[in-house]
Formats: structure tokens, C-alpha cells, sequence
């Protein structure tokens, strides 16, 4: 009973700064703002498009990014070749400047007749993926990070439902883990279904992709949170999506990964600058905004809030402003009648209201 007062009392006090917030316009403005924001963490705007040539001989292409894996690269590669399946397929493994010997342990597989080796210079995650990308050789197209591994029967699973369906995109279920075990399990639902972008996860891997939906797909280069463009670009573009409750996909923890530790880095705007780029983008080829956009947008302005957390107030000011012109340019038909789940965010955003954006995202279970 003490409890649920003081969850009561809480949840009124935050109410109640929220409200006194939303009294207080920002007055920074959408010049300035976009000038603090460059002089911070200035980022141009990427291609979101490369000519890829597809010539399908086997039924999959397996698109494999190795930067510094040594530890696990073995484990990841023979998960990809035990596969039970029925199924061609070919590994396409780019090795991107690794220095701590992840080289030597592809060479093992130089004449592997399943796998291609390319070596670059280090590039980044989305290069690393461009490159593989440019010369498409499966039917369908999937992505495996080099610190994870599959279950034997993942290539089985999600084929045959692509072939099954002629569909565009299949996505199974996955599970966590790190050296203590196995973690979280994300799946879907308990039988193949026929769905949107907006149920797929937002990761490259744990789906395989039909590879002309990526004639002219590529990856943003030079930016953390390159993934994004996968549900805000390459989902709305297909139609023929499924998922499938199997589980497909072993996703490690790993937590020195430069995504994990940007928080106190300049580069962790990015989140804020993939987000503005591939709205724009997504204006620019004509695709409809909906009203699940409108709401991915909302969680989007939550979301880069916590990812960019610990830069400098003005940085986060500055953030929140230029998101409101944003959302207003693109989403202004619904801020009126929108009924949602994200009321207060909304009001926040549409007040202007940095003081009561804040007391939103950081009471975010509390509101």
C-alpha cells in the first residue's frame, strides 16, 4: 500500500512539472539550433543508393562484415557452413582492415568453394556490407554479424518460406547471449504471417531478403546507427513481408561495441542525423507517411534523447528543436487528432517545449 501512494505521488509530481513545462516555450531557434548541432557533430548527407548488379546462381547470399573478431570469427564461420538445407547458398565474407588476426583465420577457408573473401581497408560496418552488396549472386540476401552464429537450421527455415510465399523479406525470431549464456528470446508469432515493416525488427540479420529489393540499396557510410535505414527505407519499400516464430539468429552481447560506447562521444548525434536524413529521403522517393510513421517518428525523438543523454544541454536543445520542425513539416496532419500512446510527447513537440520534453523522456514509465 506505501508503495502504490508514493507511485501515486510520483506520477502526480512528474504530471505536474510536465504541465508547468509546457508553459515554457524554447526560444532557441531553428538557425541557431542547426548551428550548434554542426559545430558539434556535423555529418553531410549520405548515398542511400548504389547500382548493385544481381546475377543469381546460388539461392542465398550470405553478406558476413568481419572487423576485429578474432575471438569468435571460427564459430560465426562454421555456424554459416553447418548448415542442414537443402539450399545453395554462398558465404561473402569482407574483412575490413582487422589488425588483431582475424585475417589469419579466414585464410583457412581462402579455398573453401562456399566462400569469397574480400579484404578492404577499414571502412566501417556499412562499407564492409556495400561492397558484398555490389555483386549479388543469391536469390535472397542475408546478414550475419561475425561475432554471432546461426542455428543449423536457420537457412532451411527462412527459405522456405521465402520460396514458399515469393516473399520480399522473411524474418524468424532470435536469441541474446554472452559468456555467461544464452539471454532474451524475441520471436514472433506462433505461425508464418503475412505482415508490415512495422512488425519486423529493425537489424539487418535474423531475415533474408529477396535480392532484387536491393538493386539499389546501400548502407549510409560514416555513421553509427546505420541500421536504421532498414526499417525506414528498405521495409516500406516491400510489400511481401512474412515472419516466422522459429528461432534463427544468435545475437551476442557484446558490450564494447562502438554503439555501446558512443554515449559520451560527439558521434552519438548521429542517431539525430540518420533520423533527419532518412525522413528527408523518404520524402524525396515518394513514400507515404502514415500514421505508424508518424508514431516511429515520436519514439525516434525519445529514443535519440537517450542515446545522446550525456552531451552538452545546448547539443540536446538543440536536438529536440530541430525534430520539431521536422515532425511538423512531414507529420503536421495528424499532431491534431492524434490519440496515441505518445499524447505527451506530442504536446511536448508541439508546444515546443524543451523543459517539458525532458521531464517526458526522463519520467518516460512514470507518465
Amino acid at each position: 500500500m506505501v508503495s502504490k501512494i508514493k507511485s501515486i505521488t510520483i506520477s502526480k509530481l512528474v504530471y505536474l512539472k510536465y504541465m508547468l513545462g509546457l508553459k515554457r516555450r524554447t526560444r532557441l531557434s531553428l538557425e541557431k539550433a542547426i548551428y550548434i548541432l554542426k559545430s558539434y557533430h556535423s555529418q553531410e548527407k549520405p548515398q542511400f543508393s548504389q547500382n548493385n548488379t544481381i546475377k543469381p546462381t546460388v539461392d542465398l547470399q550470405i553478406i558476413v562484415p568481419i572487423y576485429n573478431v578474432k575471438e569468435y570469427l571460427d564459430d560465426c564461420i562454421c555456424s554459416l557452413l553447418n548448415q542442414k538445407t537443402e539450399f545453395t547458398y554462398r558465404i561473402v565474407a569482407v574483412n575490413d582492415g582487422s589488425t588483431d588476426g582475424s585475417e589469419l583465420i579466414l585464410e583457412k577457408y581462402r579455398n573453401h568453394s562456399s566462400i569469397t573473401i574480400i579484404q578492404q581497408q577499414n571502412s566501417g560496418v556499412s562499407k564492409a556490407r556495400n561492397t558484398a552488396l555490389q555483386w549479388i549472386s543469391g536469390k535472397y540476401v542475408m546478414f550475419v554479424d561475425s561475432d554471432d552464429f546461426l542455428p543449423e537450421n536457420a537457412v532451411q527455415t527462412l527459405l522456405e518460406t521465402a520460396y514458399k510465399f515469393n516473399a520480399e523479406i522473411v524474418e524468424g525470431g532470435h536469441k541474446t547471449f554472452d559468456h555467461e549464456g544464452f539471454g532474451h528470446t524475441c520471436c514472433h508469432s506462433v505461425r508464418v504471417t503475412k505482415c508490415t515493416g512495422d512488425e519486423l525488427f529493425g537489424y539487418p540479420w535474423g531475415k533474408v531478403i529477396r535480392s532484387d529489393r536491393l538493386t539499389n540499396f546501400c548502407f549510409p557510410e560514416g555513421f553509427l546507427f546505420e541500421e536504421t535505414v532498414m526499417r525506414t527505407l528498405l521495409y516500406p519499400s516491400c510489400s511481401a513481408i512474412y515472419t516466422i516464430p522459429d528461432i534463427v539468429y544468435y545475437y551476442r552481447n557484446n558490450n564494447s561495441g562502438i554503439t555501446r560506447t558512443s554515449g559520451d562521444s560527439p558521434r552519438c548525434v548521429d542517431t539525430f542525423w540518420i533520423m533527419k536524413f532518412c525522413l528527408e529521403e523518404r520524402v524525396r522517393r515518394g513514400q507515404h507517411l502514415g500514421l505508424s510513421d508518424f508514431e516511429d517518428y515520436l519514439f525516434a525523438c525519445y529514443r535519440n534523447w537517450g542515446r545522446t543523454r550525456n552531451v552538452p544541454i545546448d547539443v540536446q536543445k538543440s536536438i529536440f528543436v530541430v525534430s520539431c520542425d521536422l515532425l511538423n513539416a512531414q507529420f503536421n496532419q495528424f499532431f491534431k487528432t492524434y490519440e496515441g500512446k505518445y499524447q505527451r510527447l506530442l504536446k511536448a513537440i508541439e508546444q515546443r517545449s524543451f523543459d517539458a520534453f525532458l521531464v517526458t523522456v526522463r519520467n518516460w514509465y512514470n507518465m
